[in-house]
Order: C-alpha cells, then sequence, then structure tokens
C-alpha cells in the first residue's frame, strides 16, 4: 500500500513539473508580414528629372545623392537645368547639410562611396561646355532676308551628358576638388567600387543608337583612367533579388507576387516588394513590405537595415 501511495504521489509530482514547464513555454509567435513605413520621405519637386538614386551610412547620419532641377528641392540655387547633390540626414530624418554639384551646364549624381580620409566620393556625368555660335559669314553682300537684316545661323549649344564627373565632398558638406573625363558619348555612370588597387566606375555608354558598358579606374590622386570599353549592356533584369549580411542575420529584398515560404498567410494579389529577414538556420525570423521600388539597402550596425524607396510621392528611407 505504502509503495502505491509513494507512486501516486511521484506520478503527480512529475505531472505537475511538467504542466508548469509546459506552461512556461512561450508559443511559436506566427510570422507576418508587416507594413514597413519610411521615416523620412523626400517629394523633392515632382519633376520628372528630380531623384535619389544612392547613399551610404554612417553611425551617426544617411548621405544620399541625387538630381535636382528645381531649386527648392534641396537648400541652393539650381545651375542650369539640372544638379547633381548630396544630402546628409541623421536617423531621426533632420538635414545636416546639403550640397549643390553642378555649374552652367547641366549635371546628374549617380552613385557614391565612403571616401578613406572621411568624406565622399561621388560620380556622375555633366555636359560638355556649350559652344558659342558662329557668325556667318557673307562676302556677297546680298540681303536674303525680306527686312534687310543679316541673319546669324540657330547653333545648339553642345550639352549631351558626355563628361564623366567625381566630385569629392568632405564630412562635413564642402566640395574638396572636381575631377572630368571626355567621354566623347552620352556617358551614364552607375556604380563606384572599392578595388585592391583604388577605385573603379563602371556605367554605360550611349552612341547612336547603341549602348555599351564601359569601365574607369581611379588613382590615388582622384584622377580618371582611360575608358575601357566591355561588352554590350545586358537588359536589366525586372525584379532582382538583393541579399545582406547584417550581423546574425541575412536580408532578402524582392518583388513578391506569390507564397512565401515560412509565411502561409501572404497571399499578395500583385508584385510588391518585401524585405525577409532570415537567421543563421535560414528561417524566417522578420517579414516587412515596402510601398515603392527598393532601389538599395545597407546594414548600419547598430541602427538597422537602411533602406531607399522610390514611392508615388517621392522617395523614402526606410529603417528596418
Amino acid at each position: 500500500m505504502k509503495k502505491l501511495v509513494l507512486a501516486l504521489t511521484l506520478a503527480a509530482t512529475f505531472a505537475g513539473q511538467n504542466s508548469v514547464a509546459s506552461a512556461a513555454t512561450p508559443a511559436v509567435k506566427a510570422i507576418k508580414v508587416l507594413p514597413a513605413k519610411p521615416f523620412l520621405t523626400t517629394t523633392l519637386s515632382g519633376a520628372a528629372g528630380d531623384q535619389l538614386v544612392a547613399f551610404v551610412t554612417t553611425p551617426i547620419s544617411i548621405v544620399s545623392v541625387g538630381t535636382v532641377e528645381s531649386s527648392t528641392a534641396v537648400t541652393g540655387v539650381t545651375s542650369g537645368n539640372s544638379d547633381g547633390f548630396i544630402q546628409s540626414v541623421d536617423y531621426q530624418g533632420a538635414v545636416q547639410w546639403s550640397l549643390h554639384l553642378g555649374g552652367a551646364g547641366d549635371e546628374i549624381a549617380t552613385a557614391i562611396v565612403k571616401d578613406k580620409a572621411g568624406g565622399y566620393l561621388v560620380v556622375g556625368a555633366a555636359s560638355a561646355t556649350p559652344l558659342a555660335p558662329k557668325p556667318q559669314v557673307n562676302d556677297t553682300g546680298v540681303v536674303i532676308n525680306p527686312d534687310g537684316v543679316n541673319l546669324e545661323p540657330m547653333t545648339s549649344p553642345l550639352n549631351s551628358l558626355t563628361q564623366l564627373m567625381l566630385w569629392r565632398v568632405s564630412v562635413t558638406g564642402q566640395l574638396v576638388a572636381t575631377s572630368s573625363l571626355d567621354a566623347k558619348a552620352v556617358i551614364d555612370p552607375t556604380a563606384i567600387l572599392a578595388t585592391a588597387t583604388g577605385l573603379l566606375v563602371t556605367g554605360g555608354l550611349i552612341a547612336g543608337e547603341g549602348a555599351t558598358g564601359f569601365s574607369s579606374s581611379i588613382n590615388p590622386v582622384y584622377q580618371f583612367g582611360p575608358l575601357v570599353t566591355t561588352t554590350k549592356l545586358p537588359p536589366k533584369p525586372l525584379a532582382s533579388i538583393t541579399s545582406i549580411k547584417a550581423g546574425t542575420m541575412i536580408y532578402k529584398s524582392y518583388l513578391s507576387d506569390g507564397p512565401i515560404k515560412g509565411i502561409p498567410t501572404w497571399k499578395p494579389k500583385s508584385e510588391i516588394p518585401v524585405v525577409i529577414g532570415y537567421n543563421k538556420l535560414a528561417a524566417v525570423k522578420s517579414a516587412n513590405y515596402l510601398q515603392g521600388k527598393v532601389l538599395g539597402a545597407q546594414w548600419q550596425s547598430g541602427k538597422g537595415l537602411v533602406i531607399l524607396t522610390e514611392r508615388s510621392d517621392g522617395f523614402g528611407l526606410t529603417i528596418i
């Protein structure tokens, strides 16, 4: 009898412990795709030429570059039809400084990288110096104008974006120096990359109806090397997948038009930009959708994943 009572007591004790342990184990929370709202939206002027295209992050700021056609979108007055610009904001969205990059012609800024000296290197393109119209020489003295006035021929200025540009900007937003290279064709630089020997600018060249790729090195004194043409530019994919390693996580951004593994509740009716966070075991730990097209993403330790999007109401910076 004593053995039976002891057995029942032990059984009850273990049952109680198992019950307590089960109650203390948190339930696995289902992953949902949540909206990611931008902490900063830059509307610019709404003009077709106003664009925010690239950025870099620091522990205290997000420094972005682009092109502006209005004089009110970014601090300063636009020279010519368009200027490149660089702008620094803090992680609350307050503008720290901004700078126009341009002169009397047209300029665009298309890519940025941090300088080893602590500042920023911005690449872009500029129009060639316009040529002054040449007066027509009339040796015959015959007046062919019914009003008796000699007319000079109309000469269109050569303002195509045929100059490859490099602007060096200090950490406080001061223009340090400018370098250029005559491409003799319309040039569209898209990236500036660090290499083992320095820096490399890549992009596209457009001559007539043809387009080719190009590259140009930048030496230690920030001068361009010769243009090297590459194969014909491949068509840009409609939806590319970008992966970024962020500490113990890996984030992937892409256009989602169907189910996502590990998130059975996600059933979009159209293509929607998403950012999915995975741990080392490839398990989904976070999921967000964004408004607009994802233009770029960078991880900043202590701040999070910073994402630049092009929206219907402008350009947004979002932190996940």
